[in-house]
């Protein structure tokens, strides 16, 4: 996930204006793929609550825009260096958590 930090930075009109480089063709993927696993882990809680009844461990409104929840990790790992050696999934959790805990 810190990789990420790094890629998710980039838009993507600036990665693919640098589309003739060896090092744009890498990254877009790997944009795409941080930007698709922090919406998954959207979907993911969504599902686990609603789908299988768990109880929710945060609760983000359709409104949030992904580029919302991108900055929110952003965030979290700016200020939780020490944690950047955990799973992607925990400092996705973490982040989300701690920015849009569930409606009591």
């Amino acid at each position: 996930m810190p990789s990420c930090r790094r890629i998710l930075l980039q838009k993507p009109d600036t990665i693919r204006s640098q589309s003739a480089t060896i090092y744009a063709s890498a990254t877009l993927p790997s944009f795409s793929f941080c930007l698709g696993y922090t919406n998954g882990f959207r979907h993911g809680a969504v599902f686990a609550s609603v789908g299988l009844g768990a109880k929710p461990s945060l609760e983000i409104s359709e409104k949030v825009e992904l580029a919302q929840l991108r900055d929110v990790v952003l965030k979290y790992l700016d200020e939780h260096p020490e944690d950047r050696h955990l799973h992607a999934a925990v400092l996705v959790q973490s982040a989300l958590a701690k920015a849009f805990p569930p409606q009591k």
